[in-house]
């Protein structure tokens, strides 16, 4: 996440703004929530980021990678965090 964040210029507010860093964080930490309630937590998560291109592009990235992507051996649809 740390390198997605730089790549999309988000670098000076994650170190300035500890808001931001914690909803940064708190995506990371949906690895440790219950598989039924990653996408329902990650959408209210979601709700919380600030509306900007920026953010809008860590979001997507992370739910195409991490909640959505596809693993090894996996059915389509099932989450990649189980």
């Amino acid at each position: 996440m740390h390198r997605k964040v730089q790549e999309l210029g988000l670098r000076q507010r994650y170190d300035e703004d500890l808001e931001y860093a914690h909803l940064v964080k708190c995506m990371t930490a949906l690895s440790f929530v219950p598989t039924a309630d990653v996408e329902g937590l990650f959408e209210s998560l979601s709700e919380e980021f600030p509306q900007n291109e920026a953010s809008d592009e860590l979001l997507s990235y992370f739910k195409s990678t991490h909640i959505q992507g596809p693993i090894s051996g996996a059915e389509e649809g099932q989450l990649c965090f189980q």
